[in-house]
């Protein structure tokens, strides 16, 4: 039988590892995601996915596969390849219409690593997606958007753009191989904020190559760069990654000890990889380069159009006294606003799907209190 793509014991108790399954050419052979098997009642649920537009759902969706760069913490690659391939324009807007008459949304995320890698593609793009009326965001480069490109996209209805920008230490961006300069980073976010659309940062702390010199560099970027909204995570060694391989090969993980992690958590309670620092000191790094940015990332949020799902999930938390103690005491020991951001999300949808669609929500909401931070963009 064919048994590409996936690990099996042989006769013998043996782990085989069965060659990769080949790669999907002409992504429009694809089928649209199965939507219609999804529970209505708790799919696209408010706030949404987009942390400058907040909303009543927020489709996520795939233009392409793939990407060619070569971030060494970075596991696009293993799943998708580095060749990339874009579906068509029409094949794109055909799922959205589909999507329309399955589901009520206003915003779309698309999560390509490159949405605008090809910058033609886009152009043909906006003309379409402007039609619909939707609000939409995206995540890129720095090095794959110009002025002309980032004006379509606003005139399309695009309201967020995600660059990953990951340190402001040009030695440590040499390192993990990100393709960047801190001035290009610069350009693309006084542009994007030129043309009206606003901007997610991404930053990580404890890469390999980093020192106390490396972290300040990044808090005086963030303070450059002014990102409307900010996300630092902990250098995570994914397996099957090039940071990966260096960090086993200096024995800066545990292979046995990381297959026992709860890998959803460990960017805010359990650093996995700890070389120039100490957990401790890695969570406060953490916490000193998002902090950079806190006042514009949280009061960014207070928009006309955000302020009543604002309100709902404050609602929502009043109801639950108990439960929302115990997220403003994760808040102050992790000083993470994200994880009592990512609480009140919660508690709102799940009042949201309980008020709106009749659902039974879970009896264990406590669980909210301690999520992980890396829900909302």
């Amino acid at each position: 039988r064919d048994a590409t793509g996936t690990l099996y014991r042989d006769d013998a108790g043996q782990i085989v590892k069965a060659p990769p399954t080949p790669l999907v050419d002409d992504l429009d052979d694809l089928p649209h995601p199965a939507r219609h098997l999804l529970r209505r009642e708790k799919y696209l649920t408010p706030p949404g996915h987009i942390r400058s537009r907040l909303s009543n759902g927020t489709l996520t969706a795939f233009t392409s596969r793939g990407c060619n760069a070569h971030c060494t913490f970075c596991d696009t690659h293993i799943l998708f390849g580095r060749s990339v391939r874009r579906r068509s324009v029409a094949n794109v807007m055909e799922e959205i219409e589909e999507a329309r008459r399955q589901f009520d949304f206003d915003s779309i995320y698309f999560m390509d690593d490159t949405f605008t890698l090809n910058q033609r593609w886009v152009y043909d793009f906006c003309t379409e997606i402007k039609r619909t009326g939707l609000a939409w965001g995206c995540e890129t480069r720095v090095t794959s958007v110009n002025e002309a490109l980032l004006q379509a996209m606003k005139d399309s209805g695009c309201v967020q753009v995600d660059y990953g920008v990951e340190s402001g230490s040009p030695r440590v961006l040499k390192a993990m191989k990100k393709g960047i300069t801190r001035d290009l980073v610069v350009k693309a976010f006084d542009t994007t904020r030129k043309v009206g659309i606003r901007t997610f940062a991404t930053f990580m702390v404890g890469l390999p190559d980093e020192h106390e010199e490396d972290v300040a560099q990044s808090i005086s970027l963030v303070k450059r760069i002014k990102p409307n909204f900010i996300h630092v995570t902990i250098a995570t060694p994914l397996p099957g990654t090039e940071l990966w391989d260096i960090a086993l090969a200096n024995g800066w993980v545990d292979a046995a000890k990381c297959e026992e992690l709860e890998w959803d958590f460990v960017n805010t309670t359990e650093p996995v990889m700890q070389v120039n620092f100490t957990g401790k000191q890695l969570l406060r790094n953490r916490q000193r380069v998002q902090n950079a940015n806190f006042t514009r990332s949280y009061l960014s949020i207070f928009t006309r159009q955000n302020l009543r799902h604002i309100a709902g999930g404050a609602a929502a938390a009043a109801l639950r006294p108990w439960q929302t103690t115990r997220a403003l005491v994760n808040f102050f020991r992790l000083r993470n606003a994200d994880v009592l951001l990512l609480y009140f999300t919660k508690v709102y949808q799940l009042d949201y799907i309980r008020r709106r669609r009749g659902f039974q929500a879970p009896q264990h909401e406590g669980v909210f209190a301690n999520v992980n931070p890396n829900y909302m963009r």
